[in-house]
């Protein structure tokens, strides 16, 4: 894939949970905090899974200045959308994940895939792996089916009064 597309992944990831997470909470500061959390959660989880992969010491070898600029936008663009309504959360969020699992599905093979498999499936690390295969197989698929319970919904109109 070329670095554009990496880069674009790496925007929609991060932009895609938070925009699911949007659709349930309302506008404002606290997305701002979830948002920052997410990255922070993301970056965590990465170093994490590079360091029980490649060794602790290469628990940071993914952090390019090409990766860390496409966090830092995928941040501001969920920072930017924190204030929008919840429905229109769900929508740009259906468009993100929408586009972000064809990416992923049109990417390539990642070359060290084969040999962290072979090491996990040795190892104890087994059913984690196994899990953490699942998880990552249909969590945007049940993240597209909320997404369209969310804009399915009737719109509620904010401080409806009675007429009269």
């Amino acid at each position: 894939m070329p670095p554009a597309g990496d880069f674009l992944i790496v925007v929609l990831g991060l932009l895609g949970p938070c925009l699911v997470a949007y659709s349930v909470s309302r506008p404002g500061w606290r997305r701002v905090v979830l948002s920052l959390t997410a990255t922070l959660l993301a970056v965590a989880g990465t170093a994490m899974s590079t360091a029980l992969n490649f060794a602790p010491q290469h628990a940071f070898a993914w952090a390019t200045s090409h990766a860390m600029i496409a966090i830092g936008v995928g941040s501001m663009l969920a920072v930017l959308s924190a204030w929008l309504p919840s429905r229109a959360a769900a929508a740009v969020g259906l468009i993100v994940l929408t586009l972000m699992v064809t990416l992923v599905t049109l990417a390539p093979a990642d070359p060290y895939f084969a040999i962290s498999l072979q090491a996990w499936e040795q190892g104890r690390f087994i059913r984690f792996h196994g899990l953490a295969q699942w998880v990552g197989w249909f969590w945007p698929y049940a993240a597209v089916l909320h997404l369209l319970v969310v804009l399915a919904r009737p719109a509620r109109l904010p401080h409806a009064t009675p007429p009269g």
